[in-house]
C-alpha cells in the first residue's frame, strides 16, 4: 500500500492525522505483507510537528499474527533529526504481553539513538508492565557497550 508523499503533505497541511484503517493492516497482513511507513511521511509529519501515532488495533494485528513491530532506522532517523522523542505507548505494551511477546527494540536503532545523545523513552508502568508477566525487555549486548 502505497500512499503518495502529495497527500501525507496535503492532510498535515491543514492538521490532519494520517490513518490507517484496520481493515487495511488486517488485509496486508493476511497476505504476509509488512506496513512500510516511508521516510518521507515521517519528515513530513514532523516537519509540521506532529506525531508518528501507532494506534493500538495495528498493534494488536500485528501481534495476533505472530509479526514483530518494527520501527525502521530510517524513522528513528529522521526524528532524531529534528530532536524528536520515540515514544512507545502503554497500549502498545499492553497489546504485546497479552500475547506473550517481547518488545524487541533493534540494535540499529540503540545505536542510532546513542549517536545523538538521545534517550530511550519506554513509560514506567510498560517495565512494570512486563515484569509482572514475567517478559522480558530485549536490548542487544551491544546497547549496553554504547550506553556505558
Amino acid at each position: 500500500m502505497i500512499i503518495p508523499e502529495v497527500i501525507i503533505v496535503s492532510f498535515i497541511e491543514f492538521g490532519l492525522p494520517l490513518i490507517i484503517p484496520e481493515v487495511i493492516i488486517a488485509s496486508l497482513i493476511e497476505f504476509g505483507l509488512p506496513l512500510i511507513i516511508p521516510e518521507v511521511t515521517i519528515a513530513s509529519l514532523i516537519e509540521f510537528g506532529l506525531p508518528l501515532i501507532i494506534p493500538e488495533v495495528i498493534i494488536a494485528s500485528w501481534v495476533e499474527f505472530g509479526l514483530p513491530l518494527i520501527i525502521p532506522e530510517v524513522i528513528i532517523a529522521s526524528l532524531m533529526e529534528f530532536g524528536l522523542p520515540l515514544i512507545i505507548p502503554d497500549v502498545t505494551i499492553a497489546s504485546l504481553i497479552e500475547f506473550g511477546l517481547p518488545l524487541i527494540i533493534p540494535e540499529v536503532i540503540i545505536a542510532s539513538w546513542v549517536e545523538f545523545g538521545l534517550p530511550l523513552i519506554i513509560p514506567e508502568v510498560s517495565i512494570a508492565s512486563l515484569i509482572e508477566f514475567g517478559l522480558p525487555l530485549i536490548i542487544p549486548d551491544i546497547t549496553s557497550a554504547y550506553l556505558m
